[in-house]
């Protein structure tokens, strides 16, 4: 599963929620400061990325890798979510 952090995307928990993969594995994309060009996004979605949003707040590429990472390991489907 390959999660495209972008601004103006679906949130990430819905699309955690209602994606059918639901394997162990796989990779997040946080980019550029200002974020990704709608090139950069149409490639990276035909490559197969899922565009996921972070909320309303536009975040410095430092913050929103650790926002998605955060969200994600909260949601894990085969792990027991952190006590935070």
């Amino acid at each position: 599963l390959a999660l495209l952090a972008a601004a103006g995307a679906p949130p990430l928990r819905s699309v955690l929620e209602n994606t059918k993969e639901k394997k162990a594995g796989g990779f997040l994309v946080v980019g550029p400061e200002g974020d990704f060009t709608d090139d950069e996004l149409a490639r990276l979605e035909e490559a197969g990325a899922i565009a996921v949003g972070l909320g309303p707040l536009r975040l410095r590429v430092e913050t929103a890798a650790v926002a998605i990472m955060a969200c994600v390991g909260m949601m894990h489907p085969a792990r027991e979510p952190p006590a935070c």
